[in-house]
């Protein structure tokens, strides 16, 4: 895929995921003109550090951070500590209801989805 394609791909699911983006106190995407997409993981902030930066080279990468922060949204309201590894029924039920508006924008990434879920490697 070229790098203008995929910016066009990255600016997709940057679009479909924008709300929650917005809300988000724990993340946020920039561009820089200089190297692209980079995505902020501004948890350290709380603890007084500095924000981890990605730099985003694929809707896939880009994908899967915006999983994980969802997934960490539904563990940290339930308390498991562990993640996806010590999932319940009930939990991985909320995480595929809280995906599916996105997937339903980005059905090419529900098998990504799909595959997350059931490695159960995310925390």
């Amino acid at each position: 895929m070229s790098r203008k394609e995929t910016r066009k791909e990255l600016e997709h699911i940057i679009a479909v995921f924008k709300d929650y983006i917005h809300a988000s106190t724990h993340l946020d995407i920039v561009w820089s003109e200089k190297a692209g997409y980079i995505y902020l993981d501004l948890t350290p902030f709380e603890t007084g550090h500095d924000p981890d930066a990605y730099l985003m080279e694929t809707g896939e990468e880009l994908f899967e951070k915006l999983f994980s922060e969802i997934s960490l949204d539904v563990f940290e309201l339930t308390g498991n500590e562990d993640g996806l590894p010590s999932a319940n029924p009930l939990e991985i039920a909320e995480l595929k209801r809280r995906l599916e508006p996105f997937l339903l924008k980005l059905p090419e990434y529900r098998p990504l989805a799909e595959q997350l879920m059931s490695s159960k490697d995310i925390t």
